[in-house]
């Protein structure tokens, strides 16, 4: 298109019927050029066409950015969370520092800045999203988590340690998520000390990442927690041990099976399916049958469709006329699994 034909599209767009713009916004994407840039930033403003100028911007290059930055002070939240978000699929650093101010200054705009702050990686970000590891807003913690984990900047061992024994605990639980991501071997003893906090979310935390770090106390402490805490925390090492290859995790998640918790049972099953041990048949096989919560019916069943075998494709077999829709469906599924390997 000549640049007389560019400007007629965006001269259509001012008086365009509301039905028009979504197509006309589509060819306007296509194109290029300094005019139609601030065009397609300024439609980011329009609710109708906006995922089609999203997706647009997302493909213009470096020429956008400070038209986006711009945007980050209109008075329309949803116009500010667009520019957030385009800023981040560009991934260009120099939004950085505009996204920090985002990040620090727009809190209903706080977990989009930190996603896109993850996408562009760069370790200029580590202060602002360090201070918010405690945010009280669950969401905004874990998006700062994923963006810190994301950055993975070799300060991090340093900054994460003390941050363990902060005085927050909602500090320490996304700490502990951090160090065990990252399996830091600076942070182990902490790490391991978080296991025996008061705060029930901070012992979940460092429960679930244990498996990550290489150290000879892992084992030992997650099978006393799976038979001593709460059961959410019991719950959180059967998840956690899909993760640890060796006789301890199978002997302890065999047991585990028979907990009062179902959903103790159901990550303990699901992790011996991730095991694939072929050990753990016999027990799923016996916990499918006597099973009266049929999630963790489910669970056992998908295990058996990992692990396969004669024992295992009758059980499932069994199931495949159960008169819980969602039962039969998975059994059919798992029978696929187990019958593509064994027969």
């Amino acid at each position: 298109i000549e640049p007389r034909g560019v400007q007629h599209l965006l001269d259509a767009l001012s008086n365009a019927e509301t039905t028009d713009l979504r197509p006309l916004a589509s060819v306007i994407g296509w194109l290029r050029g300094t005019a139609v840039d601030r065009t397609l930033v300024r439609l980011l403003g329009e609710p109708t066409v906006r995922s089609e100028v999203l997706e647009a911007l997302a493909h213009h290059g470096e020429g956008v950015i400070s038209l986006l930055i711009d945007q980050l002070n209109a008075e329309d939240l949803e116009t500010r969370r667009a520019a957030v978000m385009v800023l981040g699929r560009l991934g260009y650093r120099s939004a950085t520092v505009p996204l920090i101010n985002v990040l620090e200054n727009d809190p209903p705009l706080r977990v989009e800045a930190a996603n896109a702050l993850a996408k562009l990686g760069d370790e200029a970000a580590l202060d602002a999203l360090l201070s918010l590891i405690g945010d009280p807003d669950g969401a905004v913690r874990q998006s700062v988590v994923a963006a810190l984990n994301s950055i993975g900047s070799p300060k991090m061992p340093e900054r994460v340690k003390p941050l363990l024994k902060d005085d927050d605990p909602l500090v320490r639980e996304s700490a502990a998520k951090i160090a065990g991501y990252f399996g830091y071997s600076d942070c182990a003893d902490a790490l391991l000390e978080c296991c025996n906090e008061p705060d029930e979310r901070v012992r979940k935390a460092a429960v679930e990442h244990l498996p990550f770090l290489e150290d000879n106390r892992i084992a030992p402490v997650l099978a006393s927690k799976l038979k001593t805490d709460t059961p959410k925390i019991r719950a959180a090492v059967a998840a956690a041990m899909g993760n640890v290859q060796g006789p301890t995790a199978l002997s302890n998640l065999l047991l585990a099976l028979n907990d009062e918790d179902p959903w103790v049972r159901y990550f303990a099953a699901q992790s011996l399916g991730r095991l694939r041990e072929p050990d753990s048949i016999q027990s799923l096989v016996e916990l499918v049958n006597k099973e009266s919560f049929n999630h963790v019916k489910i669970a056992a069943l998908e295990a058996l469709g990992k692990l396969g075998g004669i024992e295992a494709v009758n059980t499932i077999k069994a199931q495949l006329r159960s008169e819980d829709k969602d039962v039969a469906r998975v059994a059919t599924r798992a029978l696929r699994e187990a019958t593509s390997r064994d027969f």
